[in-house]
């Protein structure tokens, strides 16, 4: 009488089989699922970007907010740094300007009580190498108002 206590060897390859399918089915789902957190990181970026954009415009007495018409800033990819390029303090090296902030003012009459802007924030603005982005960029637009 024959004891059957093993696997038999067909048992194995398709256990190794079925294995080796659920492996490449979860790293298939591995690429797109890192590319969907990363862009949501990104536009969380961009998100606290327009707050500190609004921030800095309510911060400045108002006669200065006349200085950010038509201003272009750059951002680094964590939003840390935002400023113009350059390599001074406060400003933002060309290889880590990830975010472009546009500021246009909307209304021009001095004697109106606020300043109202439109702001648009673009990214990816450059590479790593500093190679600049020019299609398929994500875009944020808002607008925001600044009272006397």
């Amino acid at each position: 009488m024959i004891n059957k206590k093993a696997f038999s060897l067909i048992e194995v390859v398709l256990a190794a089989g079925v294995f080796a399918v659920t492996i490449v089915a979860v790293l298939g789902l591995y690429a797109p699922l890192s590319q969907s957190v990363s862009e949501m990181s990104d536009t969380d970026d961009a998100s606290r970007l327009m707050n500190a954009v609004n921030s800095e415009l309510s911060r400045l007495d108002f006669d200065d907010v006349e200085d950010y018409d038509g201003e272009t800033l750059y951002a680094t990819r964590g939003g840390d740094v935002i400023g113009k390029i350059g390599l001074l303090p406060g400003q933002v090296l060309r290889e880590e300007a990830y975010f472009r902030i546009e500021l246009d003012r909307l209304n021009n009459a001095p004697t109106e009580p606020y300043a109202q802007f439109a702001v648009e924030i673009y990214w990816p603005e450059y590479l790593p190498d500093g190679t600049q982005v020019t299609e398929g960029q994500e875009i944020l637009i808002f607008q925001t108002v600044i009272n006397r």
